[in-house]
């Protein structure tokens, strides 16, 4: 595999996506964390345990990424990219209906 089909596998796979969703919203949950903490007296350490956990879940996240897909049908596995193994979702979308495990409608 070269670097071109590798970058064009993570955005099929939706990495770059997720990296950045992450990236904004670990950012935004920081900011809350070193503001908020300090006037309810929350220890420094509690601090530093958001930041070390939002640093640690970020590849973790980008590892579930590339290997999950999360659509409304629930949480699928990615497929290798082949003509054998390519997911069509309407067809995903008539087999659940049929089934009865669609979406159902509020009365």
């Amino acid at each position: 595999m070269n670097l071109k089909e590798f970058f064009a596998e993570l955005k099929r796979r939706k990495v770059y996506s997720v990296a950045v969703t992450y990236a904004v919203v670990g950012w935004l949950l920081i900011q809350v964390a070193t503001q908020v903490f300090p006037p309810f007296e929350i220890p420094n350490w509690a601090e530093r345990l958001v930041i070390l956990a939002i640093i640690i879940g970020f590849p973790i996240a980008l590892v579930m990424a590339w290997l999950f897909d999360f659509t409304r049908y629930g949480i699928i596995r990615t497929e290798d990219l082949s003509s054998e193994a390519r997911i069509e979702l309407p067809h995903l979308a008539s087999s659940t209906f049929e089934r009865g495990e669609g979406p159902r409608l509020l009365r």
